[in-house]
């Protein structure tokens, strides 16, 4: 776990957009800012975790102590999700111009003493996409202008790339990518990146240069020496002349002062972006349990896709992240779940939302934007009409439909905001093929997955229901195009309702511990292959209720225990392979809050809870019906004494500054 930083601040981010010259549009694919654009550090801000390691880095920058902040403006850039991802991954590197990093370096080629630093006038800098590793099956589609009309295709080595224009300034980006460069990368990468960028050995004397120790006596040193007087010039765009906030949590708080104006106009430091120090502890959510990679290697084996991303049929090398259909989030709600165990004909307890049958792949910019609801998918009409009787109502429990395909065909449908953005979809493996749609997306493909539409129905049917989250004049263009508004809302409305009270008796809802599980299946939903009778015959045992976190020892079968690196995996006894092979539960919550919306579906009195959690008494009666729009989320009692204790216990206050640097 790492130490607690506070949130950039929405100032900072405010500053960041006002400074960028593009806007704050995707720097390297110049997209627009609808397309999962996120906020990005040139060099990492988690760094400020370490004070031993910002005291170095002051000192060689030639700034005062204590005044780096690495939410500066000049820190930050914009970029796509999928992007950014492949940045913090190493994968790709700016490289500023040979005249702008010779100014870092002394003529035989090492790296300025901290008297002699750069002072830069120049408010925009030029820089260079260079890829390191794994980027020969990427593409990058780089919008040519404004318009999504005109989109060019660089594939590697990307030297058709134009050169990047940015605020952001060259020292973050080169302390980013010369540690890169200084880590450990095969000797294979290191000789290629030597061809392609003959500039990468000074580069890493810069690097060598900037975290060596500093000199004892960096302290007298009155340039350097932390100034407590208030006599710091205010910059023009905050009051705050405050000390900037350098790390929190586990770690000593800094003393809060006020730093002087530093020696040029261009510093890599904001007197603006200064913040008082405070220790932060948001809300902590409940603790799921970590996906098991067993359910990732099931949903790729099941997958047509073979873990390319569903809709950009991009490499899994392109930040393609495992996704949900129906968000895992939604776990923290049991009586959520209990309602959809009852309407879907499952048994209570065993509807477990990592089934592989819930996930599929996607590239972390198109999983950002499907997170923010902007696009669902939607089956083809013969499945939704499965649903649905012939008079529109949902079918009930008993006649749930129970599918023998594997793989289903769905559409890609956007919701809203989306008009300024495209979708570069390779027609084939080759890199060569790449096909650009735009909105309204009426070119692209229907796309095949093995993720099952019951699933997928959930998420559409939740968000076409719901009347937060879709703006002003969507549902009717949505609908408009896709007559199928009245049914998705009548699943949603069945699939939510509350039991009937008849559950705490059917013995084909209620938990039943003698029965085991199909070998072949791996989570808390139906699969053709691995069953021989409806979903609501099959007896599944309950497990969920845990006043304590969970042994997850006992939950896992060996190979399929989470893995934590570094940590030896003991072996597994005969009660853990047992376990293993029990019927499907739920999602475990492995830190549970004190309260969890239960009632909000379901009396949290009734027979059929009591029997599924183990607790007694109360009475059978059903609690008004409340359906909230997005998962609800509580504290798992976590307070700053604690967190810090936590912290103290670990060492994690006392890491070195190789771990601070780690590249």
């Amino acid at each position: 776990m790492m130490d607690i930083l506070a949130p950039i601040s929405y100032k900072a981010i405010k500053r960041a957009e006002r400074a960028d010259p593009n806007g704050a549009r995707c720097l390297i694919e110049n997209c627009s800012k609808e397309r999962a654009v996120v906020l990005a550090h040139a060099y990492k801000r988690e760094a400020s975790a370490s004070s031993q390691f910002i005291d170095i880095l002051e000192w060689h920058w030639r700034l005062r102590n204590g005044a780096l902040n690495f939410d500066t403006r000049r820190n930050i850039f914009f970029v796509g999700a999928a992007l950014y991802q492949m940045y913090k991954q190493k994968k790709w590197v700016l490289i500023p111009e040979e005249d702008v990093i010779n100014r870092y370096v002394y003529d035989y080629g090492e790296g300025v003493l901290r008297e002699d630093f750069p002072v830069f006038e120049e408010t925009t800098f030029k820089y260079r996409f260079l890829p390191v590793y794994d980027m020969e099956e990427i593409y990058i589609a780089r919008q040519s202008s404004d318009s999504a009309a005109q989109v060019d295709i660089h594939g590697y080595p990307f030297d058709t790339m134009p050169t990047l224009v940015s605020h952001v300034h060259p020292t973050f980006v080169i302390m980013h990518t010369s540690s890169v460069f200084y880590s450990d990368l095969s000797d294979a990468v290191m000789a290629d990146l030597r061809k392609r960028c003959p500039i990468v050995d000074t580069l890493r004397s810069i690097y060598a240069e900037w975290v060596s120790v500093i000199p004892t006596d960096a302290e007298d040193v009155s340039s350097y020496a932390a100034n407590n007087s208030d006599n710091g010039n205010e910059d023009t765009e905050s009051s705050n002349s405050e000390r900037p906030e350098r790390h929190l949590a586990g770690c000593k708080m800094p003393t809060q002062t006020n730093a002087e104006d530093l020696h040029h106009p261009s510093s890599v430091h904001d007197n603006d972006s200064r913040q008082e120090a405070r220790f932060l502890v948001a809300a902590m959510s409940d603790i799921f349990e970590p996906i098991l990679a067993t359910a990732g290697e099931r949903a790729t084996k099941a997958g047509p896709n073979r873990q390319r991303c569903l809709i950009e049929n991009c490499s899994n090398e392109r930040a393609v992240e495992l996704a949900h259909a129906f968000d895992r989030e939604f776990s923290l709600d049991e009586g959520l779940l209990a309602g959809l165990e009852w309407h879907w004909g499952l048994k209570i307890g065993t509807l477990n939302l990592d089934t592989h049958r819930n996930i599929f792949f996607l590239g972390a910019s198109l999983y950002k934007l499907y997170r923010q609801n902007k696009w669902v998918l939607l089956p083809e009409d013969d499945v939704l009409d499965r649903y649905v009787y012939a008079n529109g109502r949902a079918v009930v429990r008993e006649d749930f439909p129970v599918f023998q395909e594997k793989t289903f065909k769905y559409r890609f449908v956007p919701l809203f905001d989306m008009e300024d953005i495209y979708v570069a979809r390779q027609s084939s493996d080759s890199l060569s093929q790449v096909d650009i749609h735009e909105y309204p997306f009426d070119t692209m493909p229907l796309l095949t997955s093995h993720v099952h539409p019951t699933f997928v129905l959930m998420h559409t049917s939740s968000v076409i229901h719901s009347q937060l989250i879709l703006p002003p004049g969507a549902l009717a263009i949505f609908s408009k195009r896709f007559p199928v508004v009245r049914r998705l809302k009548t699943l949603y409305s069945a699939w939510t309702s509350i039991l009937p009270t008849r559950a705490d008796s059917d013995p084909t809802y209620l938990p039943c511990s003698s029965l085991r599980r199909n070998d072949n299946s791996d989570d808390g939903y139906w699969d053709a292959e691995s069953i021989d009778d409806r979903p609501q015959d099959l007896g599944y045992p309950n497990q969920f209720n845990q006043s304590q976190p969970p042994n997850l020892s006992s939950a896992y079968s060996q190979d399929e225990r989470p893995v934590t690196p570094g940590v030896k995996v003991p072996e597994s006894d005969k009660s853990s392979t047992e376990s293993a092979q029990t019927p499907p539960q739920r999602i475990r919550i492995i830190f549970p809050s004190q309260k969890r919306l239960t009632g909000a579906y379901w009396n949290s009195e009734s027979e059929a809870y009591q029997s599924a959690t183990g607790e007694g008494g109360g009475s059978d009666g059903v609690e008004r019906h409340v359906v909230p729009e997005v998962p609800i989320r509580y504290s798992a009692r976590w307070n700053p004494d604690a967190i810090a204790e936590w912290a103290r216990n670990s060492q994690i206050a006392s890491k070195s500054v190789t771990d601070s640097v780690e590249c």
